[in-house]
This record gives C-alpha cells, sequence and structure tokens, in this order.
C-alpha cells in the first residue's frame, strides 16, 4: 500500500489493505487470561529499566554530564534519582535504580500504588503524593528524573516548565510518558 499515509481516519488505506486480504494485530492489544495486557506490561518493564540505564549514560562526561555515576560507591554521594509514578515503568525503573545503589524518591497521586510499589520492589524508599512544593524541591535536587505516569488520554502535566528551569545543571529528564503527551511542560 505504498503512497498511502497509515492513518486511522484514512478510509481508502483500509480499503486498499482489506482488498490485498491484509490480517492486522495490534499485539499490545491482546489480553491474557487474567484480562491483562502482557505485552504492554514486557514494554513497561523494559522502558523502566532502560531509562535507569540510558540516564546513568546521558549523566557521563562521556556523554556532557555531570560526571554521575549511578551509586554504591563507597564515601559518595548517591544519585539522586526522582521517578513520577507508581506503575509498571515506574517499578522496574525503582528496582533498577535502586539495585545501583541510587537514592529514589516516587511520587504519585494514588497511595495505593505507592504502597503497591514498594511491597513489589521489597524495600522501603521515600514516596509522596504529587504535591508541586515538595515535587519542586526534589527536582531541584535530582540528577535523574524519569517521567512514567499515564492517564486515561493524555499524561497529566505535572512538572513546569519553571520547574524545569530550577533543576540543577546537568540533571538529566527522561519522560517515557511522551507517547501520551509527556508529563513535563518542556516536553
Amino acid at each position: 500500500v505504498s503512497g498511502v499515509t497509515p492513518n486511522i481516519l484514512n478510509k481508502d488505506y483500509f480499503l486498499k489493505l482489506s482488498k490485498k486480504k491484509v490480517t492486522c494485530v495490534g499485539f499490545e492489544y491482546i489480553k491474557d487470561e487474567q484480562d491483562q495486557l502482557p505485552v504492554v506490561r514486557l514494554l513497561s518493564e523494559i522502558a523502566g529499566t532502560t531509562s535507569i540505564l540510558i540516564g546513568s549514560e546521558l549523566m557521563s562526561t562521556a556523554h556532557g554530564g555531570n560526571g554521575i555515576m549511578m551509586g554504591g560507591i563507597t564515601g559518595v554521594r548517591p544519585t539522586e534519582v526522582v521517578i513520577l509514578g507508581a506503575g509498571t515503568v515506574a517499578e522496574n525503573a525503582t528496582r533498577t535504580a535502586l539495585g545501583l545503589g541510587a537514592s529514589v524518591r516516587v511520587f504519585d497521586n494514588s497511595l495505593t500504588r505507592l504502597r503497591r510499589l514498594q511491597k513489589n520492589v521489597g524495600s522501603l524508599f521515600p514516596t509522596s503524593t504529587i504535591d508541586p512544593k515538595e515535587l519542586n524541591k526534589a527536582l531541584m535536587r535530582c540528577d535523574l528524573v524519569i517521567g512514567a505516569l499515564r492517564g486515561d488520554t493524555r499524561t497529566p502535566c505535572v512538572v513546569t516548565e519553571l520547574m524545569v528551569e530550577k533543576m540543577k545543571e546537568g540533571a538529566v529528564i527522561i519522560d517515557v510518558s511522551i507517547d501520551n503527551g509527556g508529563c513535563f511542560e518542556t516536553s
């Protein structure tokens, strides 16, 4: 179907697919026996772990960062990581950052999700509801922030441009929720 822009509203595109007897499956919408989306969960697990690894790489001097290591080095201040959200992406990002020796703080407006996150990770670490004052203070101190919020349609934008401007020089932002608009005003 060359020359046709795939678009959900492009009727001609779908008529050509149908005429060629093409069968398309959106794997991300396939549900398992528990009515869950296993492919989406797997992709979220990968995104959470990878976000910390990429953030760690971007903080290195080789990539123009401040030369900060994630942590776990005796006598060296651990990297401060802020994670926005308490879902699957956040769980894997938290687990990875803690495993690398970072200091982690997670923000979400659901106390239930925050409790479940601590239980699943098996470790106590600071959590908070998304209070702009508290979030702003945490962002000013952090070395790496991971945006892992989700919304029903668009991701709630909780980090303003002013908050980003107040972050320390060289801090890294990774907005995993960018596919739904992102949770940073600057995304």
